[in-house]
């Protein structure tokens, strides 16, 4: 007998009815004795349909595959689930008798099973991963499914009681779930009380999924379990995560994101870890708090595990640049980088070469540097005498410094955000509109567009035909495509304001830097989110969720019509100014 599509779509869709009857189960018998029953009856589940759904897929491919192979070759299988799933329960009995609770066993059981769930639907889209050719979706559709899944699945599991230390309302989870995912850092609670340690290892999972991206992520699993991708899927990847068409290695860029990320953060922690062992703090604990920081600043995050965020560290110099130098290298985007190291290693190499460094690279480099230093300045001298007075002066320039890089979407903050001048948080929401450079974990408009744009207008003022950079043109596509971006921000910017100020109480100034914050995916807040209505955390959580795919990618997407004008109509002019 042949084992055909339809039969393992219907064990799938199996799968996922018993998940969904299960997630019932831990909704509303967690309190219930009966919990007990219903974990190991999932796991149970979980494990035979796995397995099952793994048969049918190596007997697929057998042409005359029968039902007595079928049974013969895959009772090992299940006899090696049945003996799993009695050391298990074997385990909680003798848990049991040694003083271990039962909920914490039968949560970790729950966990692995999920887990083992996950590894499988990757391996599952690495091997069917041609079925992206068949359909008519484009990057934005994929982009967007692909956040929104991880959101679901990380609100799903911040939910559940091994995550959570005090039993907190949905909208709680799913605003910290968008918040990880779209690497943002607001919070409606304090996370290092709010959330057992499996719950802050899932939340520390979702910055890095959401930090690396969807689509870098898709491509690594598919280019490392087979070493290649389809065309289609190539195309997609290259558009969502701005590849440029000159990076003709696609897998080489690939991997090279995946080391750069982990390296960059490996370092990182290892000088945070050591720091914090220096100031006391036990191995454990720095060892903890150095990874989590470590990819929250990496990934332009902004979570922290302190009430106070990183405020009793503004004066120590080396966690402050460490923390800048991390967001820094998570904010110049993954191809500015491979661009950097590209140069110098045929520069230095054995096989010295002339190279020149992209356009957009220096730009980035350059706008990265006025921004930062100006920012400081401004920073400087607009709370010298107000949130800075009492510190040293070293201490006054590093304070303004750290805080001007955060606001670059990290969302860190070593001062008092709701304490300073009005003015001073103008040029913070300035920077969190800007924010970091395309392809990278940070947020905002990019730099990259901001400069495009601050070129357009002086181009125009000063009557140029064309917009010039660097011997180069700017092309009238970008030009749009910039301006457009801009103003989609600030509409949605607009909406979301007189949204929330009809839904809320809280002042104009407040709710504004908020609102940025959140567009931005910043983090950076006044201390009002976690005073927010329902309905109005649901308003960020959507402006969060913008934010990090993009105005013009989330429109895009939502855009089906994809019909094209043939008809050539004739030109107006339109008075303007």
């Amino acid at each position: 007998m042949i084992i055909n599509k339809p039969i393992k779509f219907n064990l799938l869709f199996v799968y996922c009815l018993m998940l969904s009857i299960s997630f019932i189960f831990l909704f509303f018998l967690y309190k219930d004795d009966t919990l007990l029953i219903a974990q190991n009856a999932l796991i149970i589940i979980d494990s035979i349909i796995l397995l099952s759904v793994i048969h049918l897929e190596y007997y697929r491919k057998k042409a005359y595959a029968t039902y007595r192979l079928f049974f013969k070759e895959g009772l090992s299988f299940y006899i090696y689930t049945v003996i799993l799933i009695l050391a298990g329960w074997i385990f909680i009995l003798l848990g049991s008798f040694l003083d271990v609770s039962w909920i914490v066993l039968t949560n970790f059981s729950l966990v692995l099973t999920q887990i083992g769930l996950f590894v499988f639907i990757f391996l599952y889209i690495r091997q069917y991963s041609s079925f992206i050719e068949s359909t008519k979706l484009y990057a934005p559709h994929y982009v967007l499914i692909g956040f929104i899944g991880l959101i679901v699945l990380g609100s799903f599991l911040l939910f559940q009681p091994f995550s959570q230390r005090i039993n907190e309302p949905f909208v709680n989870s799913l605003f910290t779930a968008t918040s990880a995912v779209c690497v943002t850092g607001l919070t409606v609670n304090n996370i290092s009380t709010s959330y057992t340690q499996v719950g802050l290892a899932i939340l520390l999972a979702l910055i890095q999924f959401g930090g690396l991206g969807i689509m870098v992520l898709y491509a690594s699993f598919i280019l490392f379990f087979s070493g290649n991708i389809s065309i289609r899927g190539f195309n997609i990847t290259t558009k969502a995560i701005d590849i440029p068409e000159k990076y003709k290695s696609f897998q080489q860029t690939i991997f090279f994101i995946m080391i750069y990320t982990f390296v960059i953060e490996f370092i990182g922690a290892l000088i945070l870890t050591l720091r914090f062992i220096y100031l006391g703090f036990s191995v454990g604990n720095s060892i903890t708090s150095a990874i989590f920081h470590s990819i929250s600043a990496f990934c332009n995050a902004g979570f922290s595990l302190y009430s106070n965020n990183l405020m009793g560290f503004k004066s120590d110099f080396i966690v402050n640049i460490t923390i800048i130098c991390l967001i820094t290298f998570g904010g110049i985007g993954f191809m500015v980088a491979y661009d950097i190291f590209n140069y110098f290693i045929q520069k230095f190499g054995r096989n010295k070469k002339v190279v020149y460094i992209n356009p957009q690279t220096k730009i980035v480099l350059n706008m990265y540097l006025i921004l930062n230093l100006a920012g400081m300045i401004l920073f400087f001298l607009f709370e010298n005498t107000k949130s800075l007075m009492g510190l040293y002066p070293h201490e006054k320039f590093l304070a303004s410094l750290f805080q001007v890089v955060t606001a670059r979407t990290a969302g860190f903050n070593t001062l008092d955000i709701d304490s300073l001048q009005p003015i001073t948080k103008l040029l913070l929401e300035v920077l969190m509109l800007i924010g970091a450079n395309s392809g990278s974990t940070g947020g905002g408009i990019k730099v990259s567009t901001f400069f495009v744009i601050l070129s357009t207008v002086f181009a125009f003022i000063g009557e140029k035909e064309h917009v010039n950079i660097q011997r180069h043109r700017i092309s009238y596509n970008n030009i749009v495509k910039s301006f457009s971006l801009f103003f989609s921000y600030l509409s949605v910017v607009v909406v979301a304001l007189g949204l929330i100020l009809i839904l809320d109480i809280f002042d104009f100034e407040r709710v504004i830097f908020e609102v940025i914050s959140a567009i931005g995916t910043v983090g950076l807040s006044c201390g009002i989110t976690p005073y927010l209505k329902s309905s109005s955390k649901v308003v960020i959580v959507v402006l969060m969720f913008i934010g990090r795919v993009g105005p013009l990618t989330f429109f895009t997407a939502l855009n089906l019509s994809k019909k094209n004008e043939k008809v050539s109509i004739p030109e107006t002019e339109i008075m303007i100014g």
